[in-house]
């Protein structure tokens, strides 16, 4: 199994074009959990699926056990979209014992296709964990996890960033829901990734252009041993 860097912070704290940055110089394969969850979603159901779902007449949200019910027999990998997507649709967080169980299978098979073609040191996770239970619930992912990246940044300053690119105020509700729970889960997390020494913090404010915050952190991951066991030696780089 290839080793895992998780990749963390608030909403707007950098982590996709750092880490996307990143991926492609270290050789490094780039996952994010967001748009695993995002293509589930927008995935088409199949027809049978489809038709199933649509004959149901328990009420608008379909529990797990009925549609697992309602699908027989078909495999979970088939009938979980209509699931998950249905949290979308709601702007609900999908329940972390249905999403961690298709995030570790997908974690898996993701790993042992990549190890067969030797172009990966490792498997750069954009998104995970947000919260310590989480994190002990996965422990294939957690087992495999050597370090976390921990993207600082001030709240104030993921604001600005977030309302440059806003579309509306339900985008703004749910970009505060996602920061207070992020805030909130954060200090157990970080104290649990320290006490196993595999987290690193590096800063992202506001007054860092994208190259001096790239900067700061591969200067900080040249020291980083985790780091070094996976990817080699890092320089820092010079712009």
């Amino acid at each position: 199994m290839l080793p895992i860097i998780s990749l963390i912070g608030i909403v707007s704290s950098g982590k996709r074009t750092l880490g996307r940055r990143l991926a492609e110089e270290f050789g490094l394969y780039y996952f994010s959990v967001g748009d695993f969850f995002r293509s589930m979603c927008e995935a088409p159901l199949e027809a049978e699926v489809r038709r199933r779902v649509e004959d149901y007449e328990g009420g608008e949200f379909i529990t797990i056990d009925d549609l697992k019910e309602l699908c027989k027999p078909l495999p979970p990998s088939v009938y979980m979209p209509a699931y998950i997507r249905q949290f979308k649709d709601s702007r609900e967080t999908i329940p972390y014992d249905i999403a961690i169980p298709l995030l570790e299978e997908k974690m898996q098979t993701l790993s042992w296709e990549l190890a067969c073609n030797y172009k990966y040191k490792g498997i750069l996770l954009d998104g995970f964990p947000r919260e310590l239970d989480h994190f002990m619930a996965a422990e294939k992912i957690q087992d495999d996890t050597k370090l976390v990246i921990h993207l600082g940044c001030h709240p104030e300053v993921a604001r600005a960033r977030f309302a440059r690119h806003v579309g509306s105020a339900d985008d703004i509700s749910a970009f505060e829901d996602r920061l207070g729970s992020f805030l909130h889960n954060l200090p157990d997390l970080v104290s649990h990734l320290e006490s196993k020494q595999i987290l690193l913090t590096s800063p992202n404010e506001g007054n860092l252009t994208i190259d001096e915050a790239y900067g700061i952190l591969v200067n900080l991951l040249s020291s980083n041993e985790q780091w070094r066991a996976i990817v080699g030696p890092t320089y820092f780089p010079l712009f």
